[in-house]
């Protein structure tokens, strides 16, 4: 009973904490989201001579199966009893069939989530755009001798809420790593002797100056490599590594340039508080996680979970990943890499994982293979 009586409270905490409106002009409201391709495409980059169509159908069909417009109804009821002010989006894909949008796997995924949040009333516009993967190839779908043109374009996204203001940041970067209103990272993993020839994984960062009820404040996003993009190969750890700094660098300078202004920092960094340094042998250097970079005194991040009073609820809020395929009807989260980072500023967070029920429906039980993350945040 106490325990019941217990739950009843802090549900009435949380209700009373988002729910209320916020006429303070301290108070942010923000949700970062990694939407979910739907399908590991490793197999498909990686896949051997004469094994690349085979693996990319599969890939097809399992993006398919998984049916982002079903997923985008869940996201955007999240988006509309949350109500964010800033909202930071990863892998939001568009794939394309001959440059049409015909249907499951060849899908829109901005203008799904779009469309979904306008049928609940929920009034977002586009802020910026980071193009990450540009990949256009030939495939024999129907078994016929006429091959299909498949567009993949991997993108992150950021959305404001009607009636913020906002502009694009411009972080300087050279000509040839500008794309879109973001930047492209230096240093990008590849992957040789595919049959579209060397292939670049790219990563980059995308952000705005915005003002939310009177305060002003700078957002941006980033889609860190993965830990081991090449399996097995404990060097490719240095593409994080080399991306993380990168980014920490340009904040650092951006946050030294215009003092006072929080920089709010969210993404998926593929990188948790519990990773360790990497020692790689030749030649002996090592490899610090991006977490530890970000939240180094170097840089001056902190992580809002750790300021969170609702972290009692759920003391590792753990945000990745579900299968693949999106079937497990019970979570498998077990890591914390969807993370908000703050710098400048005293602020309390209220903030909590998101996603994390799953639908009443056959698979896809989420809506997405992370949970995303949300925080209002109180600047001092």
């Amino acid at each position: 009973m106490k325990r019941l009586c217990g739950l009843v409270l802090v549900g009435l905490l949380v209700l009373g904490v988002f729910s209320a409106p916020a006429g303070a002009d301290d108070t942010v409201k923000v949700w970062t989201q990694n939407l979910y391709l739907g399908a590991d495409l490793t197999p498909v980059i990686t896949a051997p001579e004469g094994g690349f169509e085979i693996a990319a159908k599969k890939a097809l069909e399992d993006m398919a199966a998984n049916l982002f417009p079903l997923r985008a109804q869940r996201l955007a009821t999240e988006v509309a009893l949350n109500q964010p002010d800033l909202i930071a989006l990863q892998e939001v894909e568009a794939i394309s069939l001959n440059d049409g949008f015909p249907g499951p796997p060849f899908v829109d995924y901005l203008q799904a989530l779009l469309n979904a949040l306008a049928l609940r009333g929920q009034n977002y516009e586009v802020a910026a755009v980071l193009i990450n993967l540009d990949l256009t190839v030939p495939i024999n779908l129907n078994g016929d001798t006429q091959d299909e043109l498949v567009r993949v374009v991997d993108r992150d996204v950021i959305l404001v809420r009607k009636g913020v203001t906002y502009n694009v940041l411009n972080f300087g970067c050279a000509s040839q790593s500008q794309s879109e209103d973001g930047c492209t990272y230096s240093n990008l993993a590849e992957v040789k002797d595919t049959p579209l020839g060397t292939i670049y994984i790219k990563r980059g960062f995308v952000g705005i100056e915005a003002t939310v009820r009177g305060k002003r404040v700078f957002f941006v996003t980033t889609h860190l490599e993965e830990r081991e993009p090449l399996p097995g190969d404990p060097e490719a750890a240095f593409y994080q590594f080399a991306q993380a700094t990168e980014l920490a660098g340009t904040l650092h300078a951006l946050a030294d340039l215009v003092p006072g202004v929080p920089l709010i920092l969210s993404g998926d960094f593929n990188s948790s508080p519990q990773d360790e340094l990497v020692t790689v042998p030749f030649p002996p250097y090592e490899i610090t996680p991006p977490y530890q970079i970000f939240t180094s005194a170097k840089y001056g991040f902190t992580d809002s979970w750790t300021k969170n009073p609702l972290a009692l609820l759920d003391p590792k809020g753990y945000t990745c990943c579900q299968n693949a395929e999106l079937d497990n009807r019970r979570s498998l989260l077990n890591e914390r890499i969807d993370i908000i980072f703050i710098r400048g500023g005293k602020f309390l967070p209220w903030e909590f994982v998101t996603t994390k029920v799953p639908l009443i429906t056959p698979a896809p039980h989420w809506a997405s293979d992370h949970g995303g993350v949300f925080a209002k945040l109180i600047f001092r």
